[in-house]
């Protein structure tokens, strides 16, 4: 019989992918996943064909009315929870962090069963933190991770298995992605940027963009006034697949994308999300630059016509990006895995 981990990954994309990834890269299926998500991500599991619960954690925010109501949640929350680990006994719980991976380690210590924690950022995040005070094994995507503890396992981030596109235009293309967070601000700023291309190479170009809906009529007119090609979408389900056929991307700084940026050796134009916890999008592009080609954007101030220099020299140029670290893929977080519960 097969050994059963449970992944905790509730509260954001970010949290997440890099557990889908894990579940995905285990291609011989070793073990038995099984998420616990919330209603945030419910859809991603979903999608993805996950085998799942929702019963992570409701917030402590709102009216009282709404802090009582999430307080009953939260009892109902910790039963469901430990219920399920009473019923099935998981070899190994996994928190990808966040708040709502404190609980359900919190039960898996009390009732004796292994765990481990996953930290996506530079910098550990303050469930983590707290969590790692509970003698979890600490497994983190970068070796400099600040405030993690001495003895933590670097492991980098789970992320699926380099698969080459083949490109269908001879267009340079532009991919921008920007999340729920990021794709307003880009669909403002990438039309100023553009201003400052040469004619020429507006025709020369091709856009691939994550839009919000209200942006999107606004944003496709821009470019037709630019004269620019583009494919505005919501949301790219294999985004990776876009990832592999662009020639430079345009994102913020969640570490799952610059993963996948360092293993298809892309250059990157970087704009950290100012409002990250603890500004760890700002410590994960730093730590990105060391040992890849990018360019760091302060979006508080933005010199338009040099990224549109940049851009253009990076489009054009003959020399290809080399990408410093000698292992762009690091799935060793499996290979932590298969160690504790063997």
């Amino acid at each position: 019989m097969k050994k059963k981990i449970f992944l905790i990954a509730g509260g954001s994309g970010g949290h997440f992918f890099p557990a889908l990834s894990l579940y995905k890269s285990d291609e011989k299926k070793l073990f038995d996943y099984f998420f616990l998500v919330d209603d945030r991500v419910e859809k991603l599991a979903k999608n993805n064909s996950c085998k799942f619960e929702n019963v992570l954690t409701p917030k402590f925010t709102g009216s009282i009315r709404q802090i009582i109501t999430n307080f009953f949640g939260i009892i109902l929350s910790i039963i469901k929870t430990m219920y399920l680990f009473i019923k099935t006994r998981p070899n190994l719980v996994i928190g990808f962090g966040g708040y709502t991976s404190i609980f359900p380690i919190v039960l898996a210590k009390i009732l004796g069963i292994k765990t481990l924690i996953h930290e996506q950022n530079a910098i550990l995040g303050k469930a983590n933190r707290f969590l790692s005070k509970f003698g979890t094994i600490v497994a983190v995507t970068f070796k400099k991770t600040k405030f993690s503890p001495i003895n933590s396992k670097f492991t980098g981030i789970p992320i699926r298995k380099k698969i080459n596109i083949k490109k269908t235009t001879k267009k340079k293309i532009l991919l921008i992605v920007g999340g729920s967070q990021g794709a307003t601000v880009f669909a403002d700023v990438v039309p100023e940027i553009l201003k400052f291309f040469d004619k020429k190479f507006k025709k020369e170009i091709l856009i691939i963009q994550q839009v919000r809906n209200e942006d999107y009529d606004k944003l496709k007119k821009r470019y037709e006034e630019l004269g620019i090609n583009c494919i505005l979408k919501k949301f790219f389900k294999n985004i990776y697949k876009k990832i592999s056929i662009s020639d430079v991307v345009m994102t913020r700084c969640g570490s799952s994308t610059l993963a996948e940026l360092q293993l298809f050796t892309k250059f990157a134009i970087l704009f950290p999300l100012p409002s990250s916890m603890d500004d760890h999008q700002k410590m994960n592009a730093k730590e990105f630059k060391k040992k890849n080609e990018c360019l760091i954007v302060n979006e508080k101030n933005i010199d338009y016509s040099y990224i549109a220099k940049v851009l253009q020299n990076k489009f054009f140029e003959k020399k290809k990006l080399v990408n410093k670290n000698l292992k762009p893929y690091n799935n060793s977080l499996l290979d932590l895995i298969k160690k504790i519960v063997s």
